[in-house]
């Protein structure tokens, strides 16, 4: 039930931004997401979805650097 709260608090922290007159480009992201919580992430926020474990592996490949 915990999402539940955590969804209520986010739509209410929305509707007080759209009354207070916050413009999307106002909003505050966090620097990252981990968990349950990435796997909601919306299409249209400003974050790289990054996934470290393939398969039960590490997700790396000789064709990209460490950093990506």
């Amino acid at each position: 039930d915990s999402e539940n709260k955590d969804a209520k608090e986010n739509v209410s922290d929305e509707r007080d931004l759209v009354e207070s007159g916050k413009r999307m480009s106002e909003y505050s992201y966090r620097e990252f997401i981990c968990g349950e919580e990435a796997l909601k992430i919306a299409p249209t926020d400003p974050y790289c979805l990054c996934r470290p474990i393939r398969r039960g592996h590490f997700n790396v490949s000789q064709y990209y650097s460490s950093q990506q």
